[in-house]
């Protein structure tokens, strides 16, 4: 492969021949690191995220023969790594990482994206950092300096673009049929997700398509379904693929709850729960273990297969509609000591909006899910202020 097609590689593609590739090719594309350096690692990492990304390989030599490196104690490289770069670089870049075992050699190899959070501080320093082919160098250009500062803001304005336009999304979140009332239900509630990374990587498109992506699209929305009902009536009940994208439903016939996922190879996934509700109140803290935190780890989750890393941008649309004659389309919800009403009727949805960094650790889903749900009760007049 030569050095663009190297480049373009995710993680997920490296395996022994491509390493090789990589250790061979050196500079051109990747860092080599014999081991971590006494400034520390950050350095490297942020001057590749300022700079169009790139490969760095900590266990081996400069001339390219290896060396070993193993990451301390027994944490995953990617924990490990993440943990060094919050107290050295702000903001964190966007980046992967795995051990991979040459010749009887450990090798941390890590993915840098280019990123869309720029400019990348050294914290020890203060200094921006970019790389170029004879290394890294400070930024003394303001034109350099003002053109990473204006990128994340038109990243994000791409991101939401994706989120509002793309022919998928618009689909995805059109108002569906809810079908006759069952068991005493008087509404529908419809709970959707429509995540967006910053940074969408180059094999995105090819990932996003492949069989494998629908393969863990339909596992993940046949658990939610099991989970909505009676576990042996649940079932896919309708997998479509697009031009540019693919959809996948799950149906528990028990109680008519489901779950569907759509991904647009533009690089949007969206996501939605349905809960048929019946009279009664539904607490704020049910709402966040049972809605939007299986919501957002289903839908994080194909974006982290697809090997998205960065800064994510997510949105939460709430739709409630009436199936009763008296009833109007509002979620009734409240906590332990007061209530509220969530207006949502279709095609004027409640709105919900926040950000997460991907590859996510285990209380990501959780910590938004329970921004989104402070943010529902405010919605709802729920007098519920931060501390």
């Amino acid at each position: 492969m030569d050095a663009s097609q190297l480049r373009a590689l995710t993680l997920a593609d490296v395996g022994e021949r491509e390493l090789r590739e990589l250790i061979a090719a050196g500079e051109t594309v990747a860092e080599r690191k014999a081991t971590v350096p006494g400034e520390g690692i950050g350095p490297t990492i942020a001057a590749f995220a300022n700079s169009g990304g790139g490969w760095v390989l900590i266990g081996v030599h400069d001339d390219g023969t290896l060396k070993g490196f193993r990451v301390p104690g027994k944490a995953h490289a990617q924990d490990w790594l993440r943990d060094k770069l919050r107290v050295a670089v702000d903001p964190l870049p966007p980046f992967a990482a795995k051990t991979m075992t040459l010749d009887g050699h450990d090798i941390v190899l890590v993915r840098v994206e280019d990123s869309n959070q720029t400019p990348h501080l050294l914290k020890a320093t203060g200094t921006i950092e970019t790389r170029e082919p004879g290394g890294r160098k400070p930024i003394a250009s303001q034109a350099r300096l003002l053109e990473l500062c204006v990128r994340p803001e038109q990243a994000q304005a791409r991101a939401v673009q994706r989120m509002t336009t793309l022919p998928l999304v618009t689909h995805a979140l059109t108002p569906a049929p809810v079908g006759e009332p069952v068991s005493g239900q008087t509404r529908v509630s419809d709970w959707m997700l429509v995540a967006s990374p910053l940074t969408v990587p180059e094999g995105f498109h090819a990932r996003g398509l492949s069989e494998a992506t629908v393969r863990l699209m339909r596992d993940a929305v046949l658990a939610q379904a099991q989970r909505l009902g009676r576990t042996d009536r649940a079932g896919i009940v309708a997998e479509r693929p697009f031009a540019t994208g693919a959809a996948v439903e799950a149906l528990n016939l028990s109680s008519r709850d489901g779950a569907d996922l759509m991904l647009d190879a533009g690089g949007v996934v969206v996501g939605r729960i349905r809960r048929r509700l019946e009279r009664g109140a539904w607490h704020v803290g049910q709402t966040a273990d049972e809605l939007i935190t299986p919501l957002l780890e289903m839908t994080l989750g194909i974006l982290e297969h697809c090997d998205v890393i960065g800064k994510t941008e997510v949105h939460l649309y709430v739709r409630i509609t009436p199936t009763a004659p008296e009833e109007r389309p509002v979620l009734t919800v409240h906590t332990a000591h007061t209530s509220g009403e969530l207006h949502a009727p279709p095609s004027e949805e409640a709105f919900f909006g926040g950000h997460v960094l991907l590859p996510t650790h285990e209380s990501t889903a959780k910590d938004l899910a329970e921004r989104m749900m402070r943010e529902l009760a405010r919605s709802a007049g729920i007098d519920w202020w931060e501390r």
